[in-house]
């Protein structure tokens, strides 16, 4: 325990602050309930003694929160590539609201289905994004002997262009 002197040179433990669970919720950013229970029981948050009739809390911008998000499937619907470079996933991040050090606001992302392999490229402008698709698209055939089959995207501009189109064709990459 934890003891503070007081100027009358006294030694007293100090005292807990009594909180209800609602309090202690809107404290931590919103966490579940029962998270909150069990880090006051295990000693995580010190300086507190929680009020908790055991009700069941109802929190109403944990539920607009809720309600705002969309749904996330907790199951793919369709079977994961059966090899590497079968199917690639692609997306542009940026503008970001600073540049790097070299001057990029941007990276591309590429990720192999079948590995979950993961590569970014970081460029400067958008436009660069082909630039960094056949420089990812070489180090897979040279790396792993094969080349893209498929390549998924949010089908943004910068891989609908016709210059990336018809390098995409010349691959044989749907």
């Amino acid at each position: 325990m934890v003891y503070t002197r007081w100027t009358t040179h006294i030694w007293q433990q100090p005292l807990e602050e009594r909180v209800d669970l609602r309090t202690l919720h809107r404290r931590l950013a919103h966490i579940a309930p029962a998270a909150i229970r069990k880090m006051v029981e295990g000693g995580a948050v010190k300086g507190i003694k929680l009020v908790d009739d055991g009700s069941t809390l109802i929190c109403g911008i944990c539920e607009q929160a809720k309600a705002m998000h969309k749904e996330i499937k907790t199951e793919r619907e369709a079977p994961l590539a059966d090899a590497f470079g079968t199917e690639v996933h692609s997306d542009l991040w940026g503008p970001a609201p600073m540049p790097s050090m070299g001057g990029r606001r941007y990276y591309a992302s590429f990720t192999d289905d079948h590995s979950c392999y993961t590569k970014l490229a970081i460029v400067r402008h958008k436009d660069s994004t082909l630039d960094a698709y056949k420089e990812f698209a070489q180090w897979v055939h040279t790396q792993h002997g094969v080349r893209i089959k498929r390549l998924r995207s949010d089908r943004g501009g910068e891989y609908t262009g016709e210059v990336f189109t018809k390098f995409l064709k010349e691959q044989g990459t749907e």
